[in-house]
C-alpha cells in the first residue's frame, strides 16, 4: 500500500539529456527549459522555445559570455512522480508500464511511457517525449485513484537562466554562483538582459540588488509552476526584502520599476493570507505583519490605488490581491492553526543542524510526533513522540551522525499528517 502523503523524491544528479531532446536538437536545451517553465501545453510549444532561442542569440551578442551560462534544470525532464492506492497499479509492480485502466494507458501511450520505477510511496514513470511536467501531472490527477502526480524535480545548485516575455520584449536573469535556497543563502553575480525583435540591452550587472530585483519575480519559474500554480504559494516570497511596512506601500505607489511593483503588490497581501516566512529575519516579518494587520485599511486604499497601475500585470495582480483580503479578518492577533502546520526548515540546504518549526492546533487532541525518515522510507530518528500543548514548537535537529542526502520531515497528530523535505550536505 503506498502512502498517501504528498512528497517529491528527487534526484542527485545531473541527467544526460540527450535521448528525451533528440527530436529537438535543433534548438538548444537552454531554449527548450525556458519554453517548459513558461507554456501552458503539455507538449513542448516548439515556437515559443524558438522565440526563446532568438532572444538567446541576441543577448549573447551583448554579452558573449552568457553563452557559457546554463538554465539549471527546473524538473528531470520525461519523468513524473505519481502515488496511487489503485488496483490497476499492480501492473507497474510486476514490471508491465500498461494498466489494463484505459485513461491511464491513453497517457502512457500518447507520452510514450516505455519505464516505471516502483518505490515505497510512490512510482516513477520515464517517458521518451518533451512536455511540461506540471500540466501531464495535472492530467493524471484527473483520475480519481491517483492520489497525486507531480514533476521529479533536482536537489542542487549552480549556474541560472530564468526568463519571460512581456510587451515584446523578452526578460533574461543570468547568474553564477550558488544560493538557490529559499531560506536566503546567496552568493551570486547576475547579468539583467532585455532582448526585441531589434536589439539588446544589458540593463543591471553585479552581485547585490538596490531594490527588489526582476530576479525575484522570474525565479518563480526555477520549478517549472506557472501563474495559476505559484499565485498561492508563499514559498517564493521572501517578505524581509522589505525594511519595513511603509517601504512595502512606497514601492507599490512610486517605484519606476514595474516587477518591483508587482512583486511588493505579490508580497502586501501575502503577510494577510499566509502564515509563513521566507529569509532569516523572523522578528522583522512578525513585526511587518502585525502593523499590518492593524493597517488593513490602509492596505486596502494602497491595492485600489494600484489598480490605476501603468503596467496591466500589476493591476492584474492588484485585483488579484483585493480578491485576496476580502474575507480576511483584520483583527491584531497570533491566530492558532486548528489542526497542525509544518513551517519550512532553515536552515535548508543545512549541515548538520536545521530547526524545524511546526504549530499544534487548537482542535489537535491527539499525541503528536515528528520524525525523519531517508529516501528509501525508513525511519531514522524521532524527535518527538507525545502529547504537546497546542502553540508554536521549534526543535533543533543534528544529523551529523547520518549520511548526505535527501530526508523527510514527517508531523503527524491523529489523522492530520504534513511531510517536508530537507537536505543534508555534508
Amino acid at each position: 500500500m503506498k502512502h498517501l502523503t504528498k512528497i517529491s523524491i528527487v534526484t542527485l544528479v545531473f541527467i544526460s539529456l540527450s535521448n528525451v531532446f533528440a527530436q529537438t536538437d535543433t534548438l538548444s536545451t537552454d531554449a527548450i527549459y525556458l519554453a517548459l517553465r513558461s507554456q501552458e501545453q503539455v507538449h513542448l510549444d516548439s515556437s515559443l522555445a524558438w522565440n526563446y532561442q532568438s532572444a538567446l542569440d541576441r543577448a549573447y551578442e551583448v554579452e558573449d559570455s552568457m553563452r557559457y551560462v546554463h538554465v539549471f534544470p527546473p524538473y528531470v525532464n520525461g519523468q513524473i512522480i505519481l502515488n496511487t492506492n489503485a488496483d490497476w497499479a499492480s501492473a507497474w509492480d510486476s514490471g508491465s508500464v500498461w494498466t489494463g485502466d484505459p485513461f491511464i494507458d491513453s497517457l502512457g501511450l500518447e507520452y510514450d511511457l516505455y519505464d516505471v520505477k516502483v518505490y515505497t510511496w510512490f512510482y516513477i514513470l520515464k517517458f521518451n517525449s518533451v512536455f511540461q511536467a506540471w500540466r501531464l501531472g495535472d492530467i493524471y490527477e484527473m483520475h480519481p485513484e491517483v492520489n497525486y502526480a507531480e514533476p521529479n524535480g533536482f536537489i542542487g545548485d549552480g549556474d541560472d537562466i530564468v526568463g519571460f516575455q512581456k510587451n515584446d520584449s523578452t526578460y533574461f536573469g543570468f547568474s553564477i554562483g550558488w544560493g538557490d535556497c529559499l531560506a536566503g543563502c546567496i552568493h551570486r553575480y547576475y547579468w539583467m538582459i532585455r532582448t526585441s525583435e531589434n536589439d539588446a540591452m544589458l540593463y543591471w550587472e553585479g552581485g547585490d540588488f538596490d531594490g527588489i530585483p526582476i530576479w525575484d519575480i522570474v525565479n518563480v519559474r526555477w520549478n517549472g509552476m506557472l501563474p495559476e500554480d505559484y499565485s498561492d504559494d508563499y514559498s517564493y516570497y521572501c517578505f524581509t526584502y522589505f525594511e519595513n511596512a511603509d517601504s512595502l506601500y512606497h514601492t507599490i505607489l512610486y517605484s519606476s520599476k514595474w516587477w518591483e511593483r508587482l512583486y511588493a503588490v505579490e508580497v502586501l497581501w501575502r503577510f494577510y493570507v499566509e502564515n509563513m516566512w521566507c529569509g532569516n529575519q523572523y522578528n522583522q516579518w512578525q513585526s511587518m505583519k502585525n502593523y499590518l494587520n492593524n493597517h488593513y485599511d490602509q492596505s486596502i486604499t494602497v491595492l485600489l490605488i494600484a489598480m490605476n497601475d501603468s503596467d496591466h500585470d500589476v493591476q492584474a495582480a492588484a485585483q488579484h490581491a483585493l480578491d485576496m483580503l476580502e474575507n480576511v479578518s483584520t483583527e491584531l492577533e497570533i491566530i492558532l492553526p486548528n489542526f497542525i502546520q509544518l513551517f519550512p526548515s532553515y536552515p535548508n540546504p543545512f549541515n548538520p543542524k536545521t530547526t524545524i518549526r511546526f504549530d499544534i492546533g487548537v482542535k489537535t487532541q491527539h499525541a503528536a510526533s515528528l520524525q525523519i525518515y531517508d529516501l528509501t522510507g525508513r525511519l531514522v530518528e524521532t524527535l518527538v513522540n507525545g502529547k504537546l500543548v497546542s502553540g508554536e514548537h521549534e526543535i533543533v535537529w543534528n544529523a551529523g551522525h547520518l549520511p548526505s542526502g535527501v530526508y523527510f520531515v514527517r508531523l503527524q497528530s491523529g489523522e492530520f499528517v504534513e511531510n517536508q523535505k530537507v537536505i543534508f550536505l555534508k
